[in-house]
């Protein structure tokens, strides 16, 4: 493979669902979504984190959003 993915992106593939797909189960633009998957320097809104994770936590309930964002304590 010589793309780089995120975590998100990893996520996707591995349990086979299109950036399409992903987009239309969490409300979620594709092209946020296509952003999420490639650019680890993009973060959403706190919104976009929700709408994503709780998509991912149907299929890993354990999941941390912290797994995927880059997000630091205040």
């Amino acid at each position: 493979m010589d793309r780089e993915l995120t975590n998100l992106g990893k996520f996707l593939e591995k349990y086979e669902y299109t950036k399409r797909e992903f987009s239309q189960e969490s409300g979620v633009n594709e092209s946020t979504i296509i952003k999420l998957c490639k650019d680890p320097s993009h973060f959403p809104i706190p919104k976009t984190i929700r709408k994503v994770m709780e998509v991912v936590r149907r299929i890993e309930p354990d999941v941390k959003a912290s797994d995927f964002f880059d997000i630091k304590a205040p």
